[in-house]
């Protein structure tokens, strides 16, 4: 949960922001967060959102630990 949060918030813009999974692992039915489009051979699934309430949704979706 913290690499998702962390990419939430460094990759904010305005009422948006973005994360990447790994594709390979989201075909098996895992949820892999990756840093780097590198990380994924298969390239990534970039995952935007946009929302009014982006400091809630951060914290729904990656509570603080």
């Amino acid at each position: 949960m913290g690499v998702l949060r962390r990419m939430l918030m460094d990759n904010r813009a305005g009422t948006g922001t973005w994360f990447l999974l790994n594709k390979q692992g989201a075909s098996a039915g895992i949820v892999v967060i990756i840093d780097d489009e590198q990380e994924s051979p298969l390239g990534p699934i970039r995952v935007s959102v946009n929302c009014e309430e982006l400091d809630a949704l951060t914290d729904w979706l990656a509570p603080e630990g």
